[in-house]
Formats: C-alpha cells, structure tokens, sequence
C-alpha cells in the first residue's frame, strides 16, 4: 500500500531567530553545498552556493555545509539561529555529543566550537 502524502510545511523559527536551511549534494568528485537564510516571516535575508572539486561522501559534505552555514552566520552577525538539515545521522550525533575518535568526530567537534559564539542555536 502506497503511503499517502505528507504536507513538508516549514516551521517559523522565533521571532528574533534566523532561520539556516542548509544542503549540500555529492556528484562524482564534485560537492555543492547551498546555504539560504531567511527571517521569522519567511523573508530571503542571504544565501551561498559553493562547488568544491573533492570527493567525500555525503554526511562529510553535510558537515562541511553545516559549517559553511555556521561561518555565513557569524560572518553576518546573527546570534540566534536554527539550522535546518536534511541529514538525520548529522542532527542525531551532534544532539548525542558522544565521543568519536573518527575524522567526522573531529569536526562534529570543530562544529560544536563554532557553535559556542551563539546567544541561541538549535540544529534540527
């Protein structure tokens, strides 16, 4: 039986929040990583495409696009932000905070130093 359709409607973050919706996408030795930010009324604020000639699978592209996020946010000096990721594992393991000694545990906790600047941030 087909699963019937589920309406993907997006969640307005606070008021005096920033809103980060966050992707990147693998295609053989090339990673795109988008970056949109918009505020508690929908309203497009700023946004970034990068293409980077390297091979990496896609939860390292997703952190590297989270990370991008986390720079394009500092750089415009937003203190209240809410990244939004398709990439469950990255949302999962960041929420854990368990020890990793893997390369992705090295910069799940480069994230979480970038992290530290935020008055507020939420990563779902």
């Amino acid at each position: 039986n087909p699963r019937p359709p589920r309406s993907h409607r997006g969640t307005k973050p606070p008021n005096e929040a920033i809103k980060i919706n966050i992707d990147a996408a693998v295609f053989d030795s090339v990673v795109g990583i988008g970056i949109i930010a918009r505020d508690h009324d929908g309203f497009v604020l700023g946004g970034r495409t990068i293409f980077l000639d390297l091979k990496m699978d896609i939860e390292c592209a997703e952190v590297g696009a989270l990370k991008e996020g986390i720079m394009w946010t500092r750089n415009n000096n937003v203190t209240r932000a809410v990244f939004k990721t398709d990439c469950a594992s990255l949302v999962n393991r960041l929420k854990s905070r368990k020890e990793d000694l893997s390369i992705f545990g090295f910069r799940l906790k480069e994230i979480f130093k970038l992290l530290e600047s935020f008055i507020d941030v939420k990563i779902e």
